[in-house]
């Protein structure tokens, strides 16, 4: 068929710049905004939810720098291995909870349970006390802290009032992130050049604690209500994954979604070789690569303002998809260093969009009923695909 006869699509059409049009928009985000900030719910949630990522990120690295100092490179492997394969098998389970009991209440205990698991290993630590044991906490925190996510997944959509108002608090929850993501590891960078990694425990934990606390002050949802019949323990493990097999529309998105993190793995050892072998840049060059990636996600957030009021979420749910991919396909054809910041960038702007467009249609369509347990496979499913 000659190409003139074909439709040109119609997201390519160049479009007249409505001025009017694109106030409205930014009306909307802004009063979307004010809406998340103004809710004491959300913005309580949002302070926790950032609480808890800089304290995974502090722990990790300090644990890491822990098992490095004692048993070299295969500690560092070893530490990895028994935080990763005990949490992704527990979350399916353990994040079930939450369509069980109150997630407010999960989230506190769970919060002060890390902080009591990371005073512990502070106070092991600091006595000089075995090895074998602050790994074994080491496999507790990370079993403890995986539900997280599911819980304040599935909790955020209950204290929303609108889905305007859902897709802000999504866009919020991802600025957050890629702010305690830098924050973090870079309190316990400064901790450990002062102190060692006894002192980023304890910061942890004191953090976990203000975490609950903020958790405490959300208003009380409407109880979960359990429904159908009492199922058998093994039937409870699998719950998660035969709702999500249920539902079609939940289990494509999850599908998809679920490419991110596969190639996310993949492109943390790609930037390690691309920097030490490929551009010769050394080991600095590491991170100077993984912070593009953060600085992409900085101007994602910008962009990802439009997402506010949209309905096709979809849509854009699919150029994060792409924006994932098609960069990585360039870089392998050209990999020169401007061309690797600027593409890897990108890669950011569209881990973001994916993040917001995505968690937002999920929980528009998930069912309140079974939203921890799908949020629990799907947090499962990241862990072992990472």
């Amino acid at each position: 068929m000659p190409l003139a006869g074909l439709p040109f699509p119609a997201c390519l059409q160049p479009k007249v710049l409505d001025i009017g049009a694109q106030a409205r928009q930014v009306g909307v985000a802004v009063r979307a905004f004010l809406a998340v900030v103004g809710n004491p719910g959300l913005r309580r949630l949002q302070l926790a939810w950032g609480g808890w990522v800089t304290v995974d990120w502090a722990y990790t690295v300090a644990i890491s720098v822990f098992a490095f100092s004692r048993n070299g490179a295969a500690g560092v492997g070893l530490v990895t291995l028994i935080r990763l394969l005990p949490a992704a098998a527990s979350t399916p389970f353990t994040a079930g909870l939450g369509d069980r009991f109150p997630r407010r209440l999960l989230l506190v205990l769970e919060e002060l349970i890390i902080g009591l698991i990371l005073a512990t290993t502070a106070i092991v630590t600091m006595v000089r006390g075995p090895d074998v044991l602050v790994y074994a906490l080491a496999v507790a925190q990370a079993i403890v802290s995986a539900p997280f996510r599911a819980y304040q997944g599935a909790l955020l959509p209950t204290l929303a009032q609108t889905p305007d108002e859902l897709t802000a608090s999504n866009l919020v929850g991802s600025a957050v992130e890629a702010a305690a993501t830098l924050i973090g590891p870079a309190l316990a960078g400064v901790l450990l050049v002062l102190a060692g990694p006894t002192a980023v425990f304890w910061m942890a934990a004191a953090v976990s604690l203000v975490a609950a606390i903020s958790v405490v002050g959300i208003p009380r949802a409407a109880p979960v209500r359990w429904r159908g019949r009492r199922r058998k323990f093994l039937e409870e493990i699998v719950a998660g994954f035969t709702t999500l097999a249920r539902e079609r529309d939940v289990r494509l998105l999850v599908s998809l979604f679920i490419a991110q993190p596969f190639v996310r793995g993949a492109l943390n050892v790609l930037i390690v070789v691309l920097a030490i072998d490929g551009l010769r840049l050394g080991n600095p060059g590491v991170g100077w690569l993984f912070a593009a990636l953060g600085v992409g996600g900085l101007v994602g957030s910008v962009v990802a303002v439009r997402l506010v009021g949209q309905r096709r979420m979809a849509s854009w749910f699919g150029v994060g998809l792409i924006l994932w991919g098609l960069p990585l396909l360039i870089l392998a054809l050209q990999p020169a260093l401007p061309v690797a910041v600027v593409l890897l960038a990108t890669v950011g702007v569209g881990n973001l969009i994916e993040d917001v467009a995505g968690f937002s249609i999920l929980q528009r369509i998930a069912p309140d009923r079974t939203m921890a347990r799908i949020l629990g496979v799907f947090e499962a499913l990241i862990r072992v695909t990472n």
